[in-house]
């Protein structure tokens, strides 16, 4: 009815809307407040409500939402409810509510952000929206994700006729802010079937699609396999477990790189993918660093453009300027990928007064030590950091051979990289249960592996 008032073509008389006639909308307000939101309250009020879904309309613009968050929060019933929301996002403050403020308190939150395209293309095809200020609020709730998960906060995406035309943008952007994309088509019995991209004459619709699948598919002039990758995705997947068993995520987790081999190249692949910020690289010849953190396709693209198994960029700086300086840029994850012994102890504590709290050891032996195994540097640094060994991190490949000599497995990559990550979470686990801390893992995990030796 709003949208037909707004367009000039509602005929109060004339429509047949069941739900706009005029004499049915007594009783629907009616039935709204004596029976939908009475049962809402007395839910509420309870204490049984668990889940709430707030769906459309727009929740956003019903002032009963508001009321009923504020007392779950007021009457610390807020820890045990999930929240859900399919909502257009236009707003997300109302009177003297915000949402941003409100939605921490609960035990789950998840936003489904409705949106059809990008910049003026949405504008266009959805009345009265101001991509800037829907864009800002988006942006404001990202640190959903950070506190629930992938899901605090996506784009619920529809695809429509004109929407085809910003797919490329739209999910350049997903990438770019790291959310997930929920999608769906337009479809429709009436003459806003025009909305629907099948409507389109099936040679323009196929070359459109075409056009979209190459630019989505990776550009890959190499065929890379397990054996390239495994290791790398072991030491990074070790780092996201790390964090999961301490509630927090890798995401914009700052890291420094060490070695731009298969195992260091693949590991920041993989941390970059999952959300983390590469700010340094430091590989033989030189490297690069950029404290705001790479986007994850320059990653992907210094991973293509390796020399070999060294870091190739027209923009490297020479070995010794990194080497001066990459040790105080500040970052929470170190992965020393590169040879054995090179990480010495004056490199660590400069690390460690720039915020470092974890390092996953992609090299054998990685710290500068004479001793064979745990020397005094590596106890120094297991005391004061989180160490994830190297017999955990880097275990892809010895994880390969031994997964590959069961019976009847899945010979697949996903099921041998699905049991690398098992094994790497299994192992963190057992030192978590006997070490709950931060601190002394490696002592653990050696602990651990010499107990089951004997």
């Amino acid at each position: 009815e709003a949208e037909r008032r707004q367009m000039g073509d509602y005929d109060a008389e004339g429509h047949t809307d069941f739900w706009a006639l005029k004499e049915n909308k007594p009783a629907i307000e009616n039935f709204q407040k004596e029976v939908a939101e009475a049962e809402l309250w007395e839910a509420v009020k309870s204490g049984r409500i668990e889940e709430i879904y707030w769906v459309g309309g727009e929740p956003l613009m019903w002032e009963i939402h508001w009321q009923v968050m504020e007392y779950l929060i007021d009457n610390d019933l807020a820890k045990n409810v999930w929240i859900r929301y399919n909502t257009n996002f236009s707003r997300t403050t109302y009177k003297h509510w915000d949402l941003r403020e409100m939605l921490p308190h609960f035990k789950t939150v998840q936003i489904c952000a409705s949106i059809d395209g990008v910049g003026e293309n949405v504008e266009y095809v959805r009345h009265g929206i101001k991509w800037d200020s829907w864009i800002k609020n988006f942006k404001d709730f990202l640190f959903l994700n950070e506190k629930y998960g992938e899901y605090g906060i996506a784009f619920d995406l529809t695809i429509t006729t004109p929407g085809l035309f910003c797919l490329k943008e739209m999910l350049d952007l997903a990438l770019e802010l790291n959310v997930q994309t929920l999608i769906k088509t337009t479809f429709a019995f009436d003459s806003s079937i025009m909305m629907c991209p099948q409507v389109l004459p099936r040679e323009l619709y196929d070359e459109i699609l075409d056009d979209l699948i190459e630019y989505i598919t990776p550009k890959v002039e190499n065929n890379y396999t397990v054996a390239d990758m495994i290791t790398g995705y072991g030491v990074s997947v070790a780092v996201d477990h790390f964090y999961n068993l301490h509630n927090e995520s890798i995401k914009d987790k700052r890291i420094i790189i060490q070695g731009w081999g298969n195992v260091g190249s693949a590991a920041a692949f993989y941390q970059a993918q999952s959300g983390g910020k590469i700010v340094g690289i430091i590989d033989q010849e030189g490297g690069l660093i950029n404290e705001d953190g790479f986007t994850f396709e320059e990653i992907r693209q210094l991973f293509l453009n390796k020399n070999g198994n060294k870091l190739s960029s027209d923009k490297m700086e020479s070995f010794d300027e990194i080497n001066s300086k990459i040790w105080d840029i500040g970052a929470e994850v170190f992965i020393p990928a590169a040879a054995s012994r090179l990480v010495t102890q004056n490199q660590v504590e400069r690390m460690f007064e720039g915020g470092l709290e974890v390092i996953s050891c992609g090299a054998n032996v990685p710290f500068a030590d004479k001793e064979i195994f745990f020397g005094s540097i590596s106890e120094f640094t297991d005391e004061r950091l989180s160490v994830i060994p190297d017999f955990i991190a880097n275990c892809g490949m010895a994880r390969v051979f031994a997964y590959l000599m069961k019976a009847d497995v899945n010979m697949t990559d996903a099921a041998i990289f699905e049991d690398t990550s098992n094994t790497i979470m299994n192992a963190l686990k057992k030192s978590h249960k006997i070490n709950s801390t931060r601190k002394n893992i490696s002592k653990t995990s050696f602990e651990i592996a010499l107990n089951q030796l004997i």
